[in-house]
């Protein structure tokens, strides 16, 4: 199946979680409770998908765009600066949540897991641009190291 259809079911989840956060958070009760039962219909519509149709990424690959969502990595930064319990317990939650995601990927095969790295990367990310516009530079680099890991691939195939 397309990586499409990972990234939809991702979006989708990402969606009914943050809509029942925010209905919970201005004491929306009813919305809240609806909006996460969605996200636990989603999450279970998803694991029975991935069981009958072969998903790209497999279950855990459409959870993981799913787990940066729960925390507002905003805030990350500035608590950390000042060393507060909160900083400490929002690492504990990450640490304990992740758990069952690297027991779940324990297959050799699947790489899943390396994108766990990624995580010490978005905690120091503070949401301001840097100083540098590298976007451009981006544009022609993606494509231009994929087009050259293709080529070396190729050239190991005539080899």
């Amino acid at each position: 199946m397309s990586v499409l259809v990972t990234f939809s079911l991702s979006t989708l989840l990402i969606y009914a979680l943050q809509a029942a956060q925010s209905a919970l958070i201005k004491k929306q009760y009813l919305f809240g409770t609806l909006f996460a039962l969605l996200f636990i219909g989603l999450i279970t519509g998803t694991y029975f998908l991935n069981r009958y149709v072969e998903i790209d990424g497999g279950f855990w690959g459409c959870l993981l765009p799913v787990f940066p969502a729960l925390v507002d990595f905003k805030q990350i930064p500035a608590l950390a600066k000042r060393k507060t319990l909160e900083f400490y317990l929002r690492i504990l939650d990450w640490v304990i949540g992740l758990i069952p995601f690297t027991i779940f990927l324990t297959n050799i095969i699947s790489v899943q897991w390396c994108c766990l790295f990624a995580i010490p990367l978005l905690c120091c990310y503070s949401g301001d641009r840097g100083k540098y516009k590298l976007k451009y530079f981006f544009y022609i680099f993606y494509p231009t190291h994929l087009a050259l890991l293709y080529g070396i691939y190729m050239l190991t195939l005539i080899l």
